[in-house]
């Protein structure tokens, strides 16, 4: 048979990802290093897709977003709502490595995002927050994407770092 083992520092992420697929709990220092990581990916993909999303790339996070507020008015969990959003962010960048690398992130979080998003009020936030990041796309304003993305970023961190402990604490911060 194959076994699978936690090793640290050298393995890959995919094996971080193939192991949450798998039902494998990630550590609290890789969940807040994992969002550190992410949060800075995800500011270069609205960057990207400021300067290169097309008139379908802004169509298709529409109609994510009217989705989203539907299956909020309904009391729904939007986590799989969410994941899609941030899949047709990406994808309007038109980078298919940094899909490709994003993909592997919300594979990743997948699990916590259901978590997340049983709250109604983070749905709410989140939902917020994609419909302000659809306007900056629209206008192409890398300026406030790219603050909006780290806000929004930084709220899950903040939610996660709560609950987990922070490991991300360094010492002195």
């Amino acid at each position: 048979g194959i076994y699978l083992r936690r090793m640290e520092r050298e393995s890959s992420f995919e094996a971080l990802v193939m192991l949450a697929d798998m039902g494998a709990t990630p550590t609290p220092t890789e969940v807040s290093e994992t969002m550190e990581v992410r949060a800075h990916l995800e500011k270069l993909a609205v960057r990207l897709a400021c300067e290169r999303r097309d008139e379908d790339d802004l169509r298709r996070l529409e109609a994510v977003t009217a989705r989203t507020e539907a299956a909020l008015a309904e009391g729904a969990n939007i986590a799989n709502l969410d994941t899609e959003f941030h899949i047709a962010l990406v994808d309007a960048t038109h980078n298919s490595v940094l899909v490709r690398v994003l993909n592997a992130f919300y594979r990743f979080t997948a699990r916590r995002r259901e978590v997340l998003f049983a709250d109604h009020e983070h749905g709410v936030a989140s939902a917020r927050d994609h419909k302000r990041l659809l306007e900056h796309l629209r206008s192409r304003d890398v300026e406030r994407a790219e603050a909006l993305i780290l806000r929004h970023m930084n709220r899950a961190r903040s939610y996660w770092s709560a609950k987990l402990g922070d490991p991300g604490a360094r010492p002195g911060s």
